[in-house]
């Protein structure tokens, strides 16, 4: 839950225009990894 919330607040920060320093590259790498450890997360819960 935190990746997920950091990775919402951070573009929202950045569409009101607080954060306007970091590229879009950064938070499109962030939603990407936010998918990636919920994918494994998910395959954790179904190996045990």
């Amino acid at each position: 839950m935190g990746l997920v919330g950091l990775t919402l607040a951070l573009y929202l920060l950045r569409g009101w225009g607080i954060i306007t320093f970091l590229p879009g590259g950064i938070f499109l790498g962030m939603a990407g990894l936010t998918v990636f450890v919920a994918l494994l997360y998910g395959w954790e819960l179904t190996s045990r």
